[in-house]
């Protein structure tokens, strides 16, 4: 598949492969499933974008969900969610610790 950035008119670049996306949903947002996808950057402009989903490696109603959180968070270059973003700390996500996180709504 190619893919153009719209403002350059330039192909994008395999930039990472085997990013870890969360995907959240409701209000407030709550990550219920984990992705492994690609991120493609355009050489010009150097906006990313994220595509390739696979099968969710992970759900939040499987046994492991815990566990499987706290490690893709620790690990996750993307939180992935619907509609606008918002920020959330990752104590609303119910993960200790001081980092700050974009995620959608």
């Amino acid at each position: 598949m190619k893919m153009i950035c719209s403002q350059c008119q330039t192909a994008l670049k395999p930039y990472k492969n085997g990013v870890t996306v969360i995907e959240t949903e409701g209000t407030p947002p709550k990550p219920c499933r984990i992705f492994e996808a690609d991120m493609w950057a355009c050489p010009v402009c150097d906006i990313k974008i994220v595509t390739g989903f696979g099968q969710p490696i992970a759900r939040s109603y499987e046994t492991t969900w815990g566990r499987d959180l706290k490690a893709a968070l620790s690990n996750s270059m993307v939180i992935y969610g619907h509609q606008e973003p918002v920020e959330l700390s990752v104590g609303d996500l119910e993960i200790d610790g001081p980092r700050l996180i974009r995620v959608a709504q």
